[in-house]
């Protein structure tokens, strides 16, 4: 599990800044990279001409959204850490994710896998790695 990748999933929701938290722990404690993955739909917009420029849009303010909320926690810490906002349904992110680098753990919060309900058990099923529901 040195230094395979820790894999945080997030929502931007309170208790994913807990599982950044935690899984920055980790990594300091395993001397390992952290990639953070925001899966995000794109089903939610209407009637929007150029998907491109809003998909490109939607990352941008993903990817300060994420300053915001990692910069507490990678401070001082000496955690090389990665963001990556993909759209798809989490499991699908996960799966495709774990197919192309070697993980060593997937932290994410019990309330992101309350919102993902239909597809968790999917994902559980083909995870290379432990799990850490924070």
């Amino acid at each position: 599990m040195l230094n395979d990748d820790i894999l945080c999933v997030i929502d931007f929701s309170e208790t994913s800044a807990q599982s950044l938290k935690s899984a920055v722990f980790m990594a300091e404690q395993l001397a390992a990279p952290v990639t953070v993955l925001y899966p995000y739909r794109l089903n939610q917009i209407e009637k929007i001409e150029d998907m491109s420029q809003t998909k490109k849009n939607m990352e941008l303010a993903a990817a300060e959204d994420f300053k915001k909320i990692s910069s507490e926690y990678l401070k001082d810490s000496g955690v090389v850490c990665s963001f990556k906002p993909e759209v798809g349904f989490l499991n699908d992110r996960v799966y495709a994710y774990s197919r192309r680098n070697k993980i060593g753990l997937v932290v994410m919060s019990k309330q992101l896998v309350e919102n993902n309900k239909d597809g968790f058990l999917e994902m559980v099923d083909q995870l290379p790695a432990p799990l850490l529901l924070v």
